[in-house]
């Protein structure tokens, strides 16, 4: 048992597939990170789960993976595994630029790609609105040990 803590968020944006990048289509990712301080000190890695919704591929997919705070590359690095509407696996890796002096507005845009197995299959601009996106984070904000915070996932 470790302490930690926790709190969601929700990205929204645009994805295209490779196969039609002229065609922008909603995407969203809605997570909930956990992160144990002594894996975040030790390896800056946290735990992700949430949903990922990405019209024509994946509505409200389950997903979960890690989130790895890069503080020599400036990244926060998201790499997540769902299953897309036709049941195939599939990986998000998404980055944002990390800035200490603006740490807030770092967590602001994320650029991604969407994996079928090893091949690209599409790209992903999402981003965290400052106002109402921080707001939320703050009021998911929890701290405590994190079996706890775990269990408490909604």
């Amino acid at each position: 048992m470790a302490v930690g803590f926790s709190f969601k968020q929700r990205m929204r944006g645009t994805f295209h597939r490779l196969t039609d990048p002229g065609t922008e289509l909603p995407f969203e990712l809605t997570t909930q990170l956990l992160l144990p301080l002594p894996e975040l000190l030790r390896r800056r890695t946290g735990r992700v789960t949430g949903t990922i919704d990405a019209e024509g591929l994946a509505t409200r997919a389950p997903f979960s993976g890690t989130v790895q705070i890069d503080l020599r590359d400036r990244k926060i690095v998201y790499d997540v595994h769902f299953h897309g509407d036709d049941d195939r696996p599939r990986r998000f890796h998404g980055e944002t630029e990390f800035w200490m002096r603006r740490a807030v507005r770092a967590m602001e845009e994320v650029v991604g790609r969407i994996y079928d197995g090893a091949e690209e299959e599409a790209r992903v601009l999402a981003s965290v609105k400052l106002t109402t996106g921080i707001r939320r984070m703050l009021r998911t904000l929890r701290a405590g040990f994190t079996t706890h915070l775990a269990a408490n996932e909604d």
